[in-house]
């Protein structure tokens, strides 16, 4: 695991080297504090995945589940806020050496939805033994989506042509 000061960044050094591996991850690394489920911790990368300036998320509650999430409300999809909250529930109960991945939908500033594959590790505990931070890689999956779905269609297309095909030579 990373070591405390990484978690929270606060070196210059440290958050550069976080910038550093989200650059090469292609993704947004992110920190959270699970006991208020605050982001503590978000590479500038956000900007680019959410249009949203970093400093607008750091502080801010994530979980929607959370009283006085509102602001993170409106960027999770409506549809997506109970598997979000499931999310949360997981990294809860994960073990250390996990990956708990979550699918969702996110508002992007002025892109609109955005499909985005989130990935997140424990990265610390309490003297008790919960989770107290974890660490995680968002990305921006929704051209991945498209691509996928536009290759099921033309897949689709392609069997009911030669199926129509067989049936026109049979008869």
């Amino acid at each position: 695991t990373l070591p405390d000061a990484i978690a929270f960044g606060r070196r210059k050094s440290d958050r550069q080297l976080l910038e550093t591996l989200g650059a090469v991850e292609g993704g947004v690394i992110y920190v959270i504090d699970m006991r208020s489920t605050s982001i503590v911790y978000v590479t500038e990368r956000i900007e680019k995945l959410l249009g949203i300036p970093r400093a607008e998320l750091e502080g801010f509650i994530s979980d929607p589940a959370q009283p006085h999430a509102d602001f993170m409300r409106g960027v999770y999809h409506p549809d997506d806020l109970e598997a979000v909250t499931a999310h949360f529930a997981d990294l809860r109960k994960a073990d250390d050496n996990m990956v708990v991945a979550m699918l969702c939908r996110a508002r992007h500033a002025t892109a609109g939805w955005r499909w985005v594959e989130c990935r997140s590790r424990v990265l610390s505990r309490t003297r008790t033994g919960e989770v107290e931070r974890v660490a995680g890689v968002a990305v921006d999956v929704t051209e991945r989506r498209q691509l996928s779905a536009d290759l099921r269609a033309t897949s689709f297309a392609l069997l009911q042509a030669e199926e129509n095909e067989r049936r026109r030579i049979a008869r």
